[in-house]
């Protein structure tokens, strides 16, 4: 978690100067094809190295396959980033001040922010702007951290779908975000811009359309029961794209307790006592295969078709 949130911190921290340079770097009528260029190139080259990380899951099987992904991710970014710092020139500084240390820094920062929202008035199509844009990017941060999840526990996409899935996005994403900057020349930046939110807002309803309120065939459920004619007895497995059991036996005063609830359930659930012998903990008994689940059989289950009606 807290490499999670330090990695957060440098993304957005970079977001700030990256978008800072973009008026250094051309004419202000160059602004649209620089920027959306950037974009296209950042969409295409994350692309190349999902295909990299997708070949790699696909072809190698070892537990050092995910973090290798998440590390060569890091280096990625971090070797481009090089290329900016080599030939991307530093802006001129107007009124240049002296170096301040930290805590001086931090607190003059604080006050010039103060200052700035004491003279909104001043300046209403500037603090309007900032005030709709905090409301975007936010929106735009949520869909980005929480898409991935909505895919896996909502409209029940396996790993390798979620990253096929992805990988689309980004090869759709780049020759779009040269195309809008041949919309922009026609039409102009702003209507553009509001043609480019209205479509986003468009996709984003219509993938919550997709969320599934019911589902539709039984292969879609996390555990499936099923009922063995030639042996009579109910077999119960968990599906491949199931999320593992937590791995943990202290749980936080709200947080939902799953070794508690397997437990309580365990003669009706797919699960074995954790390879960790430290935890007294379940984790479900998964197959050898996604085609050759681990079909647990449940003694003195009887089925149902076979009960009275008292």
């Amino acid at each position: 978690m807290v490499m999670f949130l330090l990695a957060n911190v440098g993304l957005n921290g970079a977001g700030v100067f990256y978008n800072a340079l973009l008026p250094h770097l051309g004419k202000e009528d160059e602004m649209d094809d620089i920027s959306n260029r950037a974009f296209a190139y950042g969409y295409l080259g994350g692309g190349l190295l999902l295909v990299v990380h997708i070949g790699l899951v696909l072809g190698v099987e070892a537990d050092w396959v995910i973090p290798f992904c998440m590390a060569t991710a890091g280096l990625w970014w971090y070797g481009f980033a090089l290329f900016t710092f080599m030939w991307v020139p530093e802006p001129p500084i107007e009124n240049e001040m002296e170096k301040l240390k930290f805590r001086e820094a931090a607190r003059f920062a604080v006050g010039e922010v103060k200052q700035t929202l004491k003279d909104y008035k001043a300046f209403p199509t500037l603090f309007l702007y900032m005030l709709a844009y905090f409301f975007f990017i936010d929106g735009i941060n949520t869909i980005t951290a929480l898409g991935g999840v909505y895919g896996v526990s909502v409209l029940g996409i396996g790993a390798f779908g979620l990253m096929l899935t992805i990988l689309a996005i980004q090869f759709i994403a780049a020759p779009f975000a040269i195309i809008f900057t041949k919309i922009a020349d026609r039409i102009g930046t702003k209507r553009a811009l509001f043609i480019s939110i209205t479509g986003w807002v468009v996709l984003c309803f219509a993938a919550l359309a997709f969320a599934p309120l019911e589902l539709e065939s039984h292969e879609d459920y996390d555990i499936l029961y099923e009922w063995n004619e030639s042996e009579e007895i109910y077999t119960v497995y968990a599906s491949w794209s199931t999320h593992e059991l937590a791995q943990k036996v202290y749980y936080e005063d709200k947080e939902f307790d799953e070794q508690a609830w397997a437990k309580k359930w365990s003669y009706l659930l797919p699960t074995n006592n954790s390879e960790n012998q430290k935890l007294d903990t379940l984790e479900w008994a998964w197959g050898e295969t996604e085609e050759e689940p681990n079909k647990v059989p449940l003694d003195g289950v009887l089925n149902y078709d076979s009960c009275s009606d008292s």
